[in-house]
């Protein structure tokens, strides 16, 4: 994965608005006693995982995110994700991977979702997030503050995987599927006069301006180990 990958997207991740945007997942990992954050970036999401009590280790190919997650005083290894969760086999009760897949291929990714299966204690969580593939076509700048770039601004990013891709992967590796769907977009949230439009606009001026201003939200799926049915 480059070197200049964490200065596009996971520098961005501790941002409150994104976090704030992310909250919903932190329950699904409290329980857990050991987790793996793939793809760390700096470590945002980590160090509110930490807040909790949970024991968390960043990992990330880039050395600059790694010495951030260190100097934020977080346990961090620079270390390919795959070959990291091949080294571990057992050791985790939930792994959070953030706008890492995207930026694999379909075997690597297919091997990473395996490893993490390999990787996570009996009813382990593996939570997968991931830019919405209606964002392939766009090119222009990030408008929705509680995601990452798009597609088109981010050349790390080769292969979008859209929730029902993923969910296959995940099953013929053995998980179960607890949740997956498409996240509400941060940037209607925040914005009063697009919510208003989109519920009281009608005809093409009105989708015309939504487009511009909207994306869609990201996707997210939440699989346990061993088919597990507790959901979060």
């Amino acid at each position: 994965m480059p070197e200049g990958r964490a200065a596009t997207v996971n520098l961005g991740e501790g941002t409150e608005e994104v976090l704030r945007h992310r909250r919903r997942f932190l329950k699904c990992l409290r329980g857990c006693r050991r987790v793996v954050d793939l793809g760390s970036g700096v470590g945002g999401f980590t160090q509110r995982l930490t807040r909790d009590g949970v024991d968390v280790i960043c990992v990330d190919s880039c050395p600059e995110a790694v010495r951030q997650c260190r100097r934020r005083g977080l346990s961090a290894v620079c270390a390919d994700a795959v070959e990291f969760l091949a080294a571990h086999p057992h050791e985790f009760d939930g792994i959070w991977c953030a706008y890492l897949v995207e930026r694999l291929r379909p075997p690597k990714a297919e091997q990473l979702v395996r490893e993490s299966y390999a990787a996570l204690r009996a009813r382990g969580v593996l939570i997968i997030l991931t830019p919405n593939p209606r964002d392939v076509s766009d090119t222009g700048e990030s408008l929705r503050p509680g995601t990452g770039p798009h597609f088109g601004e981010d050349s790390t990013y080769v292969q979008p995987y859209a929730a029902a891709m993923l969910q296959r992967m995940l099953v013929a590796a053995g998980f179960g599927i607890e949740d997956a769907s498409e996240m509400p977009a941060a940037g209607l949230q925040a914005r009063g006069w697009l919510k208003r439009l989109a519920r009281e606009g009608r005809g093409l001026v009105s989708r015309a301006l939504i487009g511009r201003h909207l994306h869609p939200g990201d996707i997210y799926v939440v699989a346990r180990k061993g088919g597990d049915d507790r959901g979060c």
